[in-house]
């Protein structure tokens, strides 16, 4: 679960643009999908984030919902890259 809210904050901070999709053939997701939706109701997600992950009952929902993402307007606009040369070798760790 922590990797799943992961990727989903990663969404939102910019480090990627793909959707966030499970595939929920019995409903173990429905949880997890309706505490994201009391965050928004509540005020601490806002409307347009709670699409990024998506629950699909069924693989053609997975490919329809591949096809159909677009990711919200309401995340960061970090830009995720080192522009600083490396010189020193111990810099590569």
């Amino acid at each position: 679960m922590e990797e799943l809210l992961e990727i989903i904050a990663w969404s939102q901070l910019n480090i990627h643009s793909k959707p966030v999709l499970v595939l929920d053939t019995r409903g173990y997701f429905k949880p997890l999908i309706e505490w994201i939706k009391l965050g928004v109701k509540e005020g601490f997600i806002r409307d347009k984030n709670q699409h990024i992950l998506r629950s699909c009952p069924t693989v053609p929902d997975v490919l329809t919902a591949l096809d159909n993402y677009v990711p919200p307007d309401t995340r960061y606009g970090l830009v995720w890259v080192d522009s600083v040369p490396k010189t020193d070798p111990s810099d590569v760790i």
